[in-house]
């Protein structure tokens, strides 16, 4: 019973493979056959396939290394190669970071601090600042400052307090290009933004989209700030999508840092260059000089 059962579908599967195999061959054959008249019509023609004329290099990267080798040989000699070759002043901390809350919130000390922690961590960086810290290297006038300054693999910290007022969201649309290339290369140029705000929403749309991370301070007491930090989701249009807090940590105030800046210094809003690039900018001061010569006369 089994047996004749088992060559029933036996020969209906060979009936159906010996079906498949004419079928292909009645569409491959005269396919191949074309082909084949073709290639030597082109040979009688005297024509012959191109070879190469430039020679391939020695292969590398196409050349397929065995899974283990490049497990077990190739990660771990580069791995230790890299080790040697890192130079351990280097800079290894990028982004845009910003520090949002309301007046008396602790946005401005707790940015403070963080850069603090950073120079600590890297005390070869320079430090610049449109506020007058005790430890910054340069003062920050304008944004051509953030453009213009390097200090290569050392690493440079930008810090800016009030960042709306210098790059405000109803100025998005003058925002400056040579100020957005540098943003999103900051981690290239070893620079990494550090500003406050009251809120968030408030700054520049090419600021909040290029944010790598939102810091909300809460000051309590006058001496001790919890800071919740977040990740920010945008919409398309730059709102304010979602907001995942990723870590909290908290310090207390000592004289140290205090004294590292003014708490209370004003800081002014670029009322006369504001975004402008910098061709526009050129243009401007030119014309600027020109109406101060010929109201001297």
């Amino acid at each position: 019973m089994f047996q004749s059962v088992f060559g029933v579908f036996t020969s209906i599967f060979m009936a159906i493979f010996k079906f498949l195999i004419i079928a292909i061959a009645i569409i491959l054959v005269p396919l191949f056959l074309s082909m084949a008249i073709c290639y030597l019509v082109h040979i009688i023609k005297g024509d012959r396939i191109k070879k190469r004329t430039v020679p391939l290099p020695e292969p590398i990267y196409t050349k397929k290394r065995s899974v283990l080798i490049r497990l077990f040989v190739d990660f771990p000699k580069r791995f230790i190669q890299d080790k040697f070759d890192r130079n351990p002043d280097a800079f290894n901390f990028h982004g845009v970071h910003v520090f949002a809350g309301e007046q008396g919130s602790g946005k401005s000390i707790a940015m403070v601090h963080f850069a603090l922690m950073l120079k600590e961590q890297y005390p070869a960086c320079r430090v610049c600042s449109n506020i007058d810290l005790n430890f910054q290297d340069e003062k920050i006038e304008d944004w051509h400052t953030l453009v213009d300054k390097n200090n290569g693999e050392l690493g440079q910290i930008c810090i800016l307090d009030e960042l709306q007022n210098w790059f405000s969201s109803m100025d998005s649309k003058n925002f400056p290009p040579e100020m957005l290339q540098d943003i999103t290369q900051e981690r290239k140029q070893r620079k990494a933004i550090l500003g406050t705000s009251q809120v968030f929403t408030r700054l520049a749309k090419p600021i909040r989209e290029q944010v790598t991370l939102l810091y909300l301070p809460k000051t309590f007491f006058g001496c001790i700030t919890f800071v919740r930090v977040y990740k920010c989701d945008l919409n398309d249009d730059g709102t304010l999508k979602d907001r995942h807090c990723i870590k909290m940590y908290f310090f207390v105030h000592d004289d140290r840092l205090r004294n590292a800046y003014d708490t209370y210094e004003r800081v002014a809003r670029l009322s006369v260059k504001g975004f402008q690039p910098r061709s526009e900018q050129l243009s401007n001061d030119t014309m600027q000089q020109n109406v101060n010569i010929f109201s001297k006369r």
